[in-house]
């Protein structure tokens, strides 16, 4: 199951982040903040809580189904954007995550 809140994506990057060489102490100098979707959009902001995608079509179209899960997704293109960004040091522009934490119910 790759379903996870802006949150949970956000500490898995740092996670992620903080096991690359030049990385080790991300955590330590980046603040997750939870920030509701008005005070960071503007007033008369509207969201649905959940967002999944579904690769139902990709699978009847293409017969394609995906192999990678997100932890190991979120890795690879974290190691992709290090080496193709022309930065792989620790300021390779992860300096803050703004996210917005929503409750599943």
């Amino acid at each position: 199951d790759n379903e996870a809140s802006i949150a949970e994506l956000a500490a898995m990057l740092l996670e992620l982040m903080s096991e690359r060489k030049g990385f080790e102490n991300i955590r330590s100098q980046v603040k997750i903040l939870t920030v509701k979707g008005e005070e960071h959009f503007g007033e008369g902001f509207q969201d649905i809580e959940n967002r999944v995608p579904s690769v139902a079509r990709a699978k009847e179209y293409l017969g394609w189904t995906p192999t990678t899960d997100l932890r190991a997704a979120l890795g690879k293109t974290i190691d992709y954007s290090r080496v193709h960004s022309g930065s792989s040091g620790p300021t390779m522009g992860l300096a803050c995550i703004k996210q917005e934490q929503r409750h599943r119910q």
